[in-house]
């Protein structure tokens, strides 16, 4: 399994689409990825829900 652990900077304006293209990239690295993301940027859940990722 390969984890992706990240701290993200707020999901708002383009900076949004940049980090979902980056998620995105790291699912499809491989069959067995998990992607967990923490803190408290704005919109963290909204995109770990949207993305099927964790958060915390």
């Amino acid at each position: 399994m390969i984890s992706f652990l990240a701290s993200p900077k707020p999901f708002t304006g383009i900076g949004r689409e940049h980090q979902y293209r980056a998620i995105r990239s790291w699912l499809s690295s491989g069959k067995d990825v998990e992607v967990i993301l923490y803190g408290d940027a704005a919109g963290i859940v909204e995109a770990g829900i949207e993305l099927g990722v964790l958060w915390s």
